[in-house]
């Protein structure tokens, strides 16, 4: 390597290092400090005499404050990744329910919503059903052996958009926690909407706006889950 190609190469790597150390944020500074190492290792291999020192002393230093940079980067980047999931899963969900709303209504029956539409549609109510959570196949049905269309509601775990890649997340996350729960009896606080009757129409009505969704432990005490915080809820089974 010619001499003076590898002086520029390492006085442009000290003027890398020093860059990163005047930016603040953690990942900056360590993404320019290692640039700065990467950049004086080639005078430190492949020159000679000074420019060699030149070289080894420039990459040294990087890589001294690289090992520095090191924890803080590590950690800016661990809070980087909390805050994306928490936006992921925060898009489309209601806030948590307020400490004096934690009793549980009672809970209406599939068979009460299919046989007076018009006196719920709209309405914001409990549910317990067995789901399934199949591919173009969401159900919510009175039980395990009752999967007559006629007796179950379609059930819409996300109602939209779809539009962006941070719709495609959101829908995703909420499907990841649902399917926990497929083939098992939980308990929705939904709305039940008389016109939402899943592909094809094939349904007789279907449960949207899905604000909390409980799955079944010790019984019937149902506890709170990933798609919104709240304390145990208390309810009987339908008899």
């Amino acid at each position: 390597m010619k001499p003076e190609s590898a002086r520029t190469l390492w006085i442009f790597a000290l003027i890398l290092a020093l860059i990163g150390l005047m930016i603040p944020n953690p990942s900056g500074r360590f993404f320019f400090i290692v640039a700065a190492a990467l950049t004086a290792l080639a005078p430190a291999i492949f020159a000679a005499g000074r420019a060699r020192i030149g070289g080894m002393l420039a990459c040294a230093l990087s890589l001294a404050l690289a090992a520095i940079s090191f924890p803080s980067m590590l950690k800016d980047q661990t809070a980087y990744a909390e805050r994306v999931q928490k936006k992921i899963h925060g898009i489309g969900t209601s806030p948590p329910a307020e400490p004096d709303d934690q009793k549980c209504e009672e809970p209406v029956s599939l068979a009460q919503l299919i046989g007076n539409p018009d006196a719920y549609h709209g309405k914001a109510l409990w549910v317990v059903a067995h789901v399934t959570i199949e591919f173009e196949n969401m159900t919510a049905c009175p039980s395990a052996t009752a999967t007559q269309m006629k007796q179950c509601l379609w059930l819409q775990i996300d109602d939209g958009p779809y539009n962006t890649d941070q719709d495609y997340a959101r829908y995703q996350s909420k499907r990841n926690v649902w399917e926990q729960y497929g083939h098992q009896t939980v308990a929705i606080h939904t709305t039940f909407d008389k016109t939402e009757r899943g592909h094809f129409s094939m349904w007789p009505g279907g449960l949207r706006r899905v604000t909390e969704m409980s799955g079944s432990r010790n019984g019937w005490r149902f506890t709170a889950n990933a798609i919104v915080p709240r304390a145990a809820c208390q309810l009987q089974p339908p008899q």
